[in-house]
């Protein structure tokens, strides 16, 4: 199985809200790491969440992702923007099903645990948002 993080980012390329860098098209979505270049780049790093409990019925233990997506741009609109369209597009997710190479996952929701946060600028006065979240995702067995 992927990663959260990786099928996270795979399932903001498959909506047209970033790129994957060897494309080198707009919004590249980087997994794990915030490269110095481009400007405008969409990161997705994986936070710590602890468990959830077990479910009482099954005896399986709950466990979400946790994750924190970053943006960054030279101009505070255009990645606050950004971060807006992640964050509406989070709300939308419902049982999506995401088919990455031969796998598919169901992502049965991201639920946000924080509204999108301007953190500042970097070094080079780019300007840096969040936004923190948990993600229910499971691997769907091939019939």
């Amino acid at each position: 199985m992927l990663l959260a993080e990786q099928i996270v980012a795979e399932y903001l390329r498959n909506e047209d809200i970033g790129t994957n860098p060897v494309d080198e098209g707009p919004w590249p979505i980087f997994v794990g790491r915030l490269p110095t270049t481009p400007d405008a780049v969409i990161a997705v790093h994986r936070d710590s969440v602890p468990t959830q409990g077990r479910h009482h019925g099954t005896g399986e233990t709950i466990h979400q992702e946790g994750l924190q997506i970053r943006v960054r741009h030279k101009e505070y609109t255009e990645g606050q923007q950004k971060i807006l369209e992640i964050s509406l597009n989070f709300d939308t997710i419902v049982r999506k099903i995401l088919s990455v190479g031969v796998k598919q996952y169901r992502i049965q929701s991201i639920s946000q645990f924080s509204t999108p946060m301007f953190i500042g600028p970097d070094p080079n006065n780019r300007c840096n948002f969040v936004l923190n979240c948990l993600a229910s995702i499971a691997e769907l067995q091939s019939a």
